[in-house]
């Protein structure tokens, strides 16, 4: 039986249907971790990346990130590039080191459109970039086409 003043055939009428974007119409909620030292950074990806669904955490750098990828196993790992002590080809090293071929997929955050320091790094690798100032569209459909794959 149905709740005074509710209709049994749908959703409550003061609740919001779920709704996809775009952008992950084929892809199911992912953990998501994300490593930057520069909170706010750090915090506008998780706010994009969990209102899209995602289960998203977050790491102020590399030696946070391999404590939380000890605890837990994520689907996918943003990370910025530069960061002291473990940079991103480090954090990388450190991940295959533990994962070897079970890694989880790995997207770089950088500054810059070419980093001369990481430039060989990224085209050697392969490894999709995301350049800051972020913009929402651009890192959900980078994070749906690395989850889809």
């Amino acid at each position: 039986m149905a709740a005074a003043g509710l209709d049994a055939s749908g959703p409550p009428p003061n609740l919001a249907p779920a709704r996809l974007t775009r952008y992950r119409a084929g892809v199911d909620a992912r953990l998501i971790l994300i490593v930057d030292e520069e909170a706010a950074v750090r915090q506008s990806l998780i706010d994009v990346l969990s209102l899209d669904g995602h289960e998203v955490d977050g790491a102020g750098d590399a030696d946070g990130a391999l404590l939380l990828l000890d605890q837990r196993r994520y689907d996918l790992v943003i990370s910025d590039l530069r960061m002291p002590k473990l940079d991103g080809p480090a954090l990388l090293d450190a991940l295959t080191e533990r994962f070897g071929d079970a890694l989880p997929r790995v997207a770089f955050l950088t500054r810059v459109a070419f980093d001369p320091h990481y430039g060989s790094f990224l085209t050697n690798m392969r490894v999709p970039v995301l350049t800051t100032p972020l913009k929402p569209g651009r890192v959900l459909e980078l994070v749906g086409r690395m989850l889809e794959s």
